[in-house]
């Protein structure tokens, strides 16, 4: 848990600062008068380290007065507040799923752009990490046919289906619950501010499962909402009335399902 610094703490901060990082202009001007060689020149001034507690001795800086102490038994120590990050995340990546899976995962969960996965995976196989491959689209699975849609109105339709939502995301881990609440979100989501073209997505999350990304059911796209609610809502009610009544298998794992919520800003 993160501690909260005093006063104190950051007067010591400041004073422990000014003795062991130097200033760097005046580093940087100790290093031109002494240019006759390496013996000479100063230590480059370092950065101080995101650290959020100092510890002297045996005692923590935020707690105590720092003119007690001598400064040059200071040292930095870490705190635990990554565990907050990583508790949502912590069951998948913590199970036996295999590390391309969870490099997987990961830039879902975060939205990594391919971009930046593609420079990461070039690292990860030139330090041999693993056997990974180049491109992100392989990594991600990104489904490279072509995108079925239907027309509604003057709009595109494209239904997902929520059985393959579901199954798309445990196909190499296995649910750690026997019964799952979906939450259902159905709202516009305007593209541009210059023109009148939006989304009208169906979005679901596992309520037992807050680590789990939303997942995309169905999405239409049009100047306006659909004109047809029977054309946009139906596929989605069937497949949820047949869920409810006879549940899913997820990497062999029967699961039985029900609705919690509806939350639709129409």
């Amino acid at each position: 848990m993160q501690r909260k610094a005093t006063p104190d703490y950051h007067n010591f901060r400041s004073k422990l600062r000014r003795q062991v990082i130097p200033d760097a202009s005046s580093e940087t001007q100790h290093c031109n008068e002494n240019t006759a060689g390496p013996s000479n020149a100063s230590h480059p001034a370092t950065a101080e380290k995101p650290y959020d507690v100092i510890e002297v001795g045996d005692t923590e800086v935020d707690q105590v007065d720092d003119d007690q102490y001598n400064l040059s038994d200071a040292k930095y120590i870490e705190t635990d507040s990554s565990d907050e990050d990583i508790s949502p995340y912590r069951n998948y990546l913590e199970s036996n799923a295999s590390f391309r899976e969870k490099l997987r995962y990961w830039a879902h969960s975060f939205s990594i752009p391919h971009s930046a996965l593609n420079v990461l995976l070039f690292i990860l196989n030139n330090n041999q990490v693993s056997q990974l491959p180049k491109d992100s689209r392989t990594i991600l699975q990104t489904n490279r046919t072509p995108v079925q849609t239907v027309a509604i109105g003057t709009g595109q339709f494209w239904y997902n289906g929520i059985k393959k939502c579901l199954m798309q995301h445990f196909r190499n881990t296995v649910p750690r619950v026997d019964n799952i609440s979906l939450n259902v979100s159905i709202y516009r989501l305007p593209l541009h501010r210059s023109s009148s073209s939006q989304f009208w997505p169906i979005l679901i999350n596992i309520h037992e499962m807050p680590e789990v990304p939303v997942l995309k059911v169905a999405i239409f796209s049009g100047t306006s909402k659909p004109d047809d609610l029977e054309l946009y809502l139906r596929p989605f009610v069937s497949e949820l009335n047949e869920l409810q009544d006879h549940g899913i298998t997820l990497n062999r794992k029967r699961l039985k399902v029900r609705i919690r919520v509806v939350i639709a800003v129409w």
